[in-house]
C-alpha cells in the first residue's frame, strides 16, 4: 500500500497558500498550511512531515533564515524544503542555504510536479497545465488546516 506524503506549506497570503495546497492535494499529498515561520517551526516539533513547501517571505522570519534553522534542528535536518519564490535571485540564495529545490510563484501544477518528483516520487492526476483552484474567499491567513490521517 502507497503511503500518502505529508507537506506542510508556510505561507503568509492566503490565495497563495490555499492554491498550493490544494494542487498537492490533486496529487495525493496529505496537506497542512501554516502562515508564518513561528507557528511552522512549533508544529515540527510535534509533527515531521514528508517535505517542506515555504514561501520566502514568510512573516516572524526570512524563508531563507527558515530554512537554514529546518537544517540545524536534527529532527527535520532530513526533511527536504522547497522554497516558493518571485525572484530568481531569492531562490538562489535559498538553495544556498539548504533548500532542496524552488518553485516560481505563482505555484503552477507543472512546476509543483517537477519539484516534488524527485524528492517524493509523487505523479501528476491531473494534466500538467491544469488550472490553479481558487482559494476559499475571505480566507484568514492565519488558518491552519489539515488533511485526517490515511
Amino acid at each position: 500500500m502507497k503511503r500518502i506524503k505529508r507537506i506542510l506549506v508556510i505561507d503568509d497570503n492566503a490565495a497563495s497558500c490555499q492554491a498550493a495546497a490544494a494542487l498537492l492535494r490533486e496529487l495525493g499529498c496529505a496537506v497542512e498550511t501554516m502562515a508564518d515561520a513561528r507557528t511552522a517551526l512549533d508544529r515540527l516539533r510535534h509533527v515531521v512531515p514528508d517535505a517542506l513547501l515555504v514561501d520566502l517571505n514568510i512573516p516572524a522570519m526570512a524563508g531563507g533564515a527558515f530554512v537554514q534553522t529546518c537544517h540545524e534542528d536534527p529532527r527535520c535536518s532530513g526533511v527536504p524544503v522547497l522554497v516558493m519564490a518571485v525572484t530568481p535571485r531569492a531562490a538562489v540564495d535559498a538553495i544556498r542555504m539548504g533548500a532542496r529545490g524552488c518553485i516560481r510563484k505563482p505555484v503552477d501544477t507543472g512546476g509543483l510536479v517537477t519539484a516534488l518528483q524527485p524528492l517524493l516520487g509523487v505523479r501528476s492526476v491531473c494534466p500538467v497545465n491544469a488550472p490553479i483552484p481558487a482559494a476559499t474567499a475571505g480566507s484568514p491567513s492565519g488558518t491552519r488546516s489539515a488533511d485526517p490521517p490515511a
